[in-house]
């Protein structure tokens, strides 16, 4: 059988796998380019200081006596560590 054409004969599976290249060469490029997008806003951000929200808790002491004002320790265990903190 001789074929006049340049791209010889083509059939319906050469097609259609060359449809599906292409298809997964462009969802590959696709994905790149986002992928590149979100690397570049990623190092943007770690050279930038990240706030953290600082909360002051106070000295060791107030810390005991607003546990102990909030219940979560014990008269004893209050007095212990005022004693230990050099009341």
């Amino acid at each position: 059988m001789f074929h006049n054409n340049w791209l010889g004969h083509v059939n319906g599976i050469t097609l259609g796998l060359g449809f599906l290249a292409g298809l997964l060469l462009l969802v590959g490029l696709i994905v790149a380019i986002f992928w590149i997008i979100r690397k570049f806003k990623n190092q943007n951000n770690i050279e930038q200081p990240v706030q953290v929200e600082e909360r002051v808790i106070g000295s060791s002491k107030e810390v005991v006596q607003n546990r102990y004002a909030k219940g979560d320790i014990s008269r004893e265990e209050y007095l212990q560590l005022m004693t230990d903190l050099g009341e």
